[in-house]
């Protein structure tokens, strides 16, 4: 049975959390941190142009690249944080204690650390970035609630590069 919980909490591709695992411990986070005056953060990521790898490189090398970004998100964040995989190709971290401006500052560094990974070693031409958006919870917060404001943040991240 510990299997079967490990698994339904586990991304089978990258390894990492899952939506679910994020959920749960996001909604622990805010109950708790709400409490102690030390709300989490929650930073949204998007691969970007993804469609474009897949279509141009295959489905392979777009599990590659997913799987190499979990793995750059996971190194780049503490123990008692999480990275996780939403779904596709959105990605999560959720910050335990961490201030609005530090969480993007670690999300600025997993920008260039995206940005500069040699992505040949996987397919000839290949290159890959990701947006990000970070917000910080707020009284009165949700999982949804927290979220939906890290994607407006990611989305708008994204407008101001277009």
């Amino acid at each position: 049975s510990r299997q079967l919980e490990k698994l339904s909490l586990e991304d089978t591709l990258t390894g990492i959390p899952n939506r679910r695992s994020f959920e749960l411990y996001a909604a622990e986070l805010l109950r708790a941190g709400m409490e102690r005056g030390q709300p989490p953060c929650v930073a949204l990521i998007d691969v970007d142009r993804f469609k474009q790898i897949n279509d141009n490189y295959s489905h392979q090398v777009g599990d590659a690249v997913l799987k190499r970004i979990a793995h750059i998100l996971k190194s780049h964040v503490r123990e008692e944080d999480m990275a996780a995989r939403l779904a596709g190709d959105e990605f999560v971290i959720v910050f335990k204690n961490a201030e609005l401006r530090i969480a993007q500052q670690v999300c600025a560094r997993i920008q260039v650390a995206v940005r500069s990974f040699d992505w040949s070693t996987i397919a000839a031409g290949l290159q890959s970035s990701i947006s990000v958006g970070v917000a910080a919870a707020i009284a009165g917060d949700t999982v949804e609630t927290l979220t939906h404001r890290s994607d407006n943040a990611m989305y708008a991240e994204k407008k101001k590069r277009a």
